[in-house]
């Protein structure tokens, strides 16, 4: 189930590029997201604010990851597996592969009603399982 959405994007004059945050009712003390997101100033925030920071770690250029990194960042995956779940189905049952709307403001709308049907079709299957 979808607990909290955020949109934003990188860029104020053209709000047509979406990332997406879902935070999960399970954990609510840690942050999930791919390389993309990694940065070390973020790492640090996270844990100034006491939030475990599941974004996969990235290897830079001559400092390729370590073992141990690997191995941290397959369990990370496990996670956001589960996570990056309801975007598959809604990409391709719904059909929202990209922003419909330029304002934002509509786009969270839109994506909101898609979160809210995904939420009762997946709370009507484990009310019948």
């Amino acid at each position: 189930m979808l607990a909290q959405i955020l949109l934003y994007t990188n860029s104020p004059s053209f709000p047509t590029l979406l990332h997406f945050r879902v935070e999960s009712t399970i954990d609510e003390s840690s942050q999930f997201g791919d390389k993309g997101y990694f940065s070390d100033e973020k790492k640090r925030d996270l844990r100034k604010k006491g939030v475990y920071c599941g974004i996969l770690d990235k290897g830079k250029r001559d400092h390729p990851l370590s073992t141990r990194q690997k191995q941290r960042n397959k369990q990370k995956s496990r996670v956001r597996c589960a996570v990056e779940r309801p975007f598959a189905h809604m990409k391709k049952w719904y059909g929202y592969v990209r922003a419909r709307y330029v304002n934002l403001k509509r786009n969270d709308l839109h994506f909101t009603f898609l979160c809210i049907i995904y939420n009762v079709r997946r709370g009507i299957v484990l009310i019948e399982s």
